[in-house]
């Protein structure tokens, strides 16, 4: 989970002995990349790490992305606190009125939905936010294909499938440092990168793009050609096959301790 290295931090000396324990006991441990192999190389020492990003299939672009009246920016995610959702109800109040936030998702916190609701009326943009609820498949595709840019303000993430889809689908994407998402997006390049919790720089980001079609534009073919060439699904699947196959090759005695010195 995206907050795995906080659980761990919190566990009691007995738990966190199992957990230690049960990565060791482990053939191969799976992560999303390379910050969270050093994240959690101290915290599971002996545990063998494995870097796998997600993937996924690519969607067809239509000929033309639609033209808004609006700057239209995508939320994509479960509805909570770890996702950014307040501070970017914040930043979407403190951008122009141009900009149109619609968000899509079920919900992470308890009862969020009108949590958010009731912030977004408490900060006067009500009419400015679209909530979709749960979408999936081509009402999905659909979703972002009409949208402009993607932002996911997140406090903590492993590497967000929704991220991923939105840099497929060609949008330039406004996300925060957290997880691995600094090692998929390049800032200025593929988007914009924030620092969690930074609410002006959530409504800079979004007002300069707003400004600028070029922008967006270039921005999001440069992301869409990233995610296939880094992160399409047949990639994955090449990576995990290399797992298996090392986990499932026959072991001379004492391999394990030489394979750990070489690593």
């Amino acid at each position: 989970g995206a907050r795995f290295d906080h659980f761990l931090d919190g566990l009691d000396a007995v738990p966190a002995a199992i957990a230690r324990w049960t990565a060791r006991r482990a053939d191969a441990v799976v992560v999303l990349s390379e910050e969270w192999r050093e994240q959690l190389s101290d915290r599971l020492p002996g545990a063998r790490l494995h870097v796998v990003q997600n993937g996924i299939a690519a969607p067809a672009l239509p000929g033309e992305r639609r033209q808004n009246p609006e700057t239209v920016v995508a939320f994509l995610g479960n509805l909570g606190r770890r996702k950014g959702v307040p501070e970017l109800l914040q930043a979407l109040a403190r951008s122009p009125s141009r900009i149109r936030l619609r968000m899509a998702g079920g919900e992470e916190d308890p009862d969020f939905n009108r949590t958010a609701r009731d912030m977004a009326r408490h900060l006067g943009i009500e009419n400015r936010v679209d909530f979709v609820g749960p979408i999936s498949g081509p009402t999905k595709t659909a979703f972002l294909a009409t949208a402009d840019v993607f932002a996911l303000p997140s406090h903590a993430e492993g590497l967000p499938m929704s991220l991923l889809e939105a840099m497929a689908s060609g949008l330039p994407v406004i996300v925060t440092t957290v997880g691995a998402i600094p090692s998929v997006v390049r800032d200025q390049v593929d988007g914009l990168l924030v620092a969690p919790g930074d609410i002006d720089a959530i409504a800079a980001a979004m007002t300069r793009l707003a400004a600028a079609p070029e922008m967006r534009a270039r921005m999001g073919t440069s992301a869409r050609e990233r995610c296939i060439a880094g992160f399409g699904l047949d990639r994955t699947v090449e990576k995990l096959t290399a797992v298996y196959d090392a986990v499932t090759q026959p072991r001379l005695p004492g391999s394990a301790a030489k394979s750990a010195g070489r690593a």
